[in-house]
């Protein structure tokens, strides 16, 4: 690097890592990401892909799937952003109509000459902005069926914010992990930042900034006001009164570089961004020189799992972290966990099971025979199999690793994840002892009946017990909130654990259950839905497709 030239220099990367640089007593170490989950919703994401087509302006494209994407996107941020988003749309089309009807058609340009409130459109004179055009009907019932929909969409979301609420809990959770140590949650919607600083409006040390400012419960203040309140020693200054002191900063990814934070120990990602850079670029705010902890936390919201499962966010940041791996050497694996490659919510490995089996599925088709068992083999890592067992439409899928032989989603997706080399010849010894292994299992539980549909069914009805939870929370008298906090983490608990098929009966009797807040949580703790092992398919194998791991060890 002495030898070269600037000009030499400026076609390079350049990078050193915190332990050959001497740096690692210095800089605290980041511990592993923690994911957090809420319940989910399967009925946003399917009404957002059902949107009719938006009407574009005169000189642009209509956006066609990709505003379905942005719009699950932001939900996945928190439902304030996707209403914000949803107005905004809204306000669009109002000044569609309004300018077609008047016999113009606006370009991108023309259009920007109305003014967009929060719920209300300043129109212009559209003779003076917009391009005449002829007959507009068909442009006009097009947009009239967007904006309907997005009428419904509103009056859903607005009538249900407990998806926010479920947030601020998860919040007040890892705030409580972590007492005394500043906390900073970053998004890249500044929808999200307000709707959750709404949920701690009355909670002291709780701050918000965004591009338009910075609020704490006792009002507006300047962003280094903010900054000083939240991190002084980075920041240069004198400690706030304690009245004054933020601990825990919401904020937009406005704070995410350029800015020095280290006074914070934790960073939570509210929402991920499409880049792996962004999530770095937020740890990297806190994980530097001149902090005073010896490790920093990271937490992240997982995205919903019908909305991932279309929008496949993690796993493209998760493909361009590879990049960069092998680019330039490593990163400080901002999405990795104790269990990486695998969720940890069985309804969200179930999702990620029937994504890739999707994938498989349009790669090449077989139809099964009605006697035949259709056997192939991989090279892979580790020795075992996946099988399908059962006659169609109730097909069982079965996964074996180091002579397990398991139903469990999470096992299941650990095996699918290692089927991903090239094809060898199947062993006719190997198919026949995978055969007998799977007959002699049977009394095992089956978890996965039938991921096509029990897996949405509960995850529909848990979100309705886990929202009365939080509604129990937050109506809470003061001086009962420590005590119904407790009860409804031990509840949460309880719902979010693995649940059989017939769980859905239990789950739907206990939203209609009618009694005491208190003893409600209690009976959940109590008895709680049951687990179950129900067998609703025949022993007959379907298809086997063998791990082989032979090349493995003879590399070894």
């Amino acid at each position: 690097a002495q030898t070269l030239t600037g000009t030499e220099l400026g076609r390079c990367v350049v990078r050193r890592r915190i332990e050959s640089a001497g740096l690692s007593k210095r800089i605290p170490e980041a511990e592993p990401l923690v994911w957090k989950e809420i319940a989910d919703n399967n009925a946003i994401p399917r009404a957002l892909l059902a949107l009719p087509p938006a009407v574009p302006p005169s000189d642009g494209g209509d956006g066609g799937v990709f505003i379905a994407r942005s719009l699950l996107r932001q939900w996945c941020s928190s439902d304030a952003a996707l209403e914000a988003a949803l107005r905004r749309r809204l306000a669009r089309a109002i000044a569609l109509t309004d300018a077609l009807q008047s016999g113009h058609y606006p370009s991108e340009d023309e259009l920007s000459a109305w003014t967009f409130a929060e719920d209300s459109v300043q129109l212009a004179f559209t003779s003076l902005v917009a391009t005449p055009i002829g007959d507009a009907s068909q442009l006009l019932d097009s947009i009239r069926a967007h904006a309907d929909s997005v009428r419904r969409l509103l009056r859903c979301v607005g009538r249900n914010y407990s998806r926010d609420v479920m947030r601020a809990d998860v919040l007040r959770e890892i705030r409580g992990a972590h007492p005394g140590v500043p906390i900073v949650a970053f998004s890249q919607y500044a929808a999200t930042i307000r709707g959750l600083f709404q949920e701690f409006r009355n909670e002291r040390g709780v701050g918000a900034l965004t591009a338009s400012g910075a609020r704490v419960a006792g009002g507006v203040i300047t962003r280094s006001d903010a900054l000083a309140r939240f991190a002084p020693v980075a920041n240069g200054v004198k400690p706030p009164r304690e009245i004054d002191r933020i601990e825990f900063l919401l904020t937009t990814d406005l704070l995410s570089e350029g800015v020095n934070l280290q006074d914070a120990g934790v960073v939570v990602h509210l929402d991920l961004p499409w880049t792996a850079a962004r999530l770095e670029q937020r740890l990297g705010r806190v994980r530097r020189l001149g902090s005073t902890h010896q490790r920093v936390y990271a937490y992240g919201i997982r995205p919903s799992t019908a909305a991932e499962a279309l929008i496949h966010l993690e796993r493209t940041i998760k493909r361009k972290m590879h990049a960069t791996e092998v680019s330039i050497g490593g990163s400080q694996r901002s999405l990795s966990s104790d269990r990486p490659e695998v969720l940890r919510s069985p309804i969200a490995a179930a999702e990620r099971i029937r994504t890739i089996l999707r994938d498989w599925v349009i790669a090449g088709s077989v139809r099964l025979a009605d006697n035949a068992t259709f056997a192939a083999a991989v090279a892979a890592s580790r020795s075992g199999f996946l099988s399908l067992v059962g006659e169609e439409p109730n097909l069982v899928l079965i996964g074996s690793i180091a002579d397990r032989v398991t139903e469990d989603p999470h096992e299941i997706l650990g095996v699918l994840l290692l089927a991903t080399k090239s094809e060898v010849p199947a062993s006719s010894c190997a198919v026949n002892d995978a055969l007998q292994r799977i007959r002699t299992s049977r009394q095992r539980a089956r978890a996965l009946t039938s991921i096509e549909n029990t897996a949405t069914v509960i995850a529909r009805n848990r979100h309705k017990v886990l929202a009365r939870i939080s509604g129990i929370v937050q109506s809470a008298r003061p001086h009962e909130r420590q005590r119904v906090v407790s009860l409804a983490e031990k509840a949460r608990k309880i719902v979010l654990s693995r649940l059989g098929a017939s769980a859905e009966a239990d789950l739907l009797d206990l939203v209609a259950l009618k009694t005491t807040n208190e003893e409600w949580l209690e009976k959940i703790i109590r008895d709680g839905p049951q687990r179950d092992s129900r067998r609703t398919s025949s022993d007959r194998v379907a298809a086997i497709l063998l791990l082989d791991d032979s090349g493995a060890r003879g590399r070894n």
